[in-house]
């Protein structure tokens, strides 16, 4: 789509990976290579099962979750990716959450991911 064209947010669209742009304050820093090797398997076997999601700033589509899935998808030789558009000023809390549950972070992008998650979206700490 044209950079004039319109999304509608929780829309699923097909976008071509040479499209996304990766989020700059994506809380994954570092993706395992084996496990990477492993989802890009998956992907060239099955393609992308699970959406990534996507925003708009200043006329790029940012990957607001599925970078991984966008890497394996690059590997597997795939051009384009199901991709849902968000249009959320809380697109930080959805990178975050995601990134917690889908694949581990190591133990400091979690403790990041946490802090972020209960400054930013006023998460509380569990005291079991």
């Amino acid at each position: 789509m044209a950079k004039s064209e319109t999304y509608v947010r929780n829309q699923l669209y097909s976008i071509p990976l040479a499209d996304l742009q990766p989020d700059p304050s994506q809380p994954r820093k570092y993706f395992d290579p084996v496990t990477l090797e492993e989802l890009t398997a998956s992907v060239a076997r099955n393609s992308v099962m699970t959406p990534i999601f996507f925003r708009i700033q200043d006329g790029v589509k940012v990957i607001v979750a599925g970078e991984r899935r966008c890497a394996a998808a690059k590997n597997a030789g795939i051009a384009s990716v199901p991709a849902i558009y968000v249009d959320t000023p809380n697109y930080t809390e959805i990178s975050l959450i995601e990134n917690m549950v889908r694949s581990d972070l190591n133990p400091v992008e979690e403790a990041e991911a946490l802090d972020r998650l209960m400054k930013d979206h006023e998460y509380q700490q569990s005291h079991h």
